[in-house]
């Protein structure tokens, strides 16, 4: 998994790098590799984003991550 960088020195703006890791998110949700968020959020973590855990830090998120993951994961 590359970083996604969007500017020449190859810092992300927060505000980019939120809605990336959101993004992120759902795409791992919908992978069925993941159980839960906060599966989610660990390989978010191993792939260079501990701040996921903050950033998806919202009921409403978490909830859909977790029912895309219910119908995703593969047993």
């Amino acid at each position: 998994m590359m970083r996604w960088v969007s500017n020449e020195t190859g810092a992300m703006k927060k505000a980019e790098k939120q809605a990336y890791v959101r993004r992120r998110a759902y795409e791992l949700a919908e992978s069925g590799t993941c159980t839960d968020y906060v599966t989610i959020e660990i390989l978010l973590d191993r792939e260079g984003y501990p701040e996921a855990r903050d950033w998806l830090d919202d009921e409403y998120l978490r909830e859909s991550l977790n029912k895309i993951c219910d119908r995703c994961y593969k047993h």
